[in-house]
């Protein structure tokens, strides 16, 4: 019963989008430049998380399940104050679709500070990592960056290799502005949506 209770809640996030499930927070704002095809990975982002979430009902494991339903099963809270998202934050990687039906990661570091007038999110652990800018469009945070790896000398900006670029949304989980997701869609490798869960220190 616990299965099936999880797996529905689950569906709900798929299927609904009058309801009370998830839906995009975030446009992208005027002035935040991404490349065509990164645009168009951000018009698709509802698509693919649905895609994804509909893969993770196939996991093994209905503790993972459960992880991943509880991220969409509200609806997200507007950041009306993007400067509260300043900090440090323990998250992790949540891998929806593609080779495998989703994947949870462990818990790594990440921090969110402000840079001239915008917001850098940087995460600064673990053997995948980005860096990117986040800028308010609509009722959550646009963000445009690259992927990284931990043996690597520097972090790779945005733009300066098309296969690590990402795009996404910045949406948060409750009106406390404690805990939010960073929907990455389509990524370039494994998966057909990303989610970092964050969750401040």
């Amino acid at each position: 019963m616990k299965k099936l209770k999880i797996a529905l809640v689950m569906a709900l996030a798929i299927v609904s989008h009058n309801g009370q499930a998830a839906e995009v927070a975030c446009t992208i704002p005027d002035g935040f430049k991404v490349q065509s095809s990164d645009a168009l990975r951000m018009a698709r982002l509802e698509t693919t998380r649905s895609l994804g979430l509909a893969a993770a009902l196939q996991m093994k494991s209905a503790a993972e399940r459960k992880i991943i339903s509880d991220l969409f099963v509200n609806e997200f809270s507007q950041i009306e104050e993007p400067e509260r998202l300043i900090g440090n934050y323990a998250c992790r990687t949540i891998k929806l679709g593609g080779s495998l039906p989703g994947v949870v990661y462990g818990w790594f570091d990440c921090e969110i500070f402000p840079e001239d007038a915008s917001l850098v999110i940087r995460k600064t652990s673990g053997s995948q990592r980005f860096l990117g800018l986040l800028k308010q469009g609509g009722d959550g945070l646009a963000y445009r960056g690259a992927l990284s790896y931990g043996y690597e000398d520097t972090m790779t900006l945005y733009g300066q290799n098309q296969e690590r670029n990402q795009v996404g949304c910045v949406s948060a989980l409750n009106s406390n502005m404690d805990h939010f997701v960073l929907e990455l869609p389509q990524p370039v490798f494994e998966s057909v949506h990303d989610v970092i869960e964050l969750k401040r220190r």
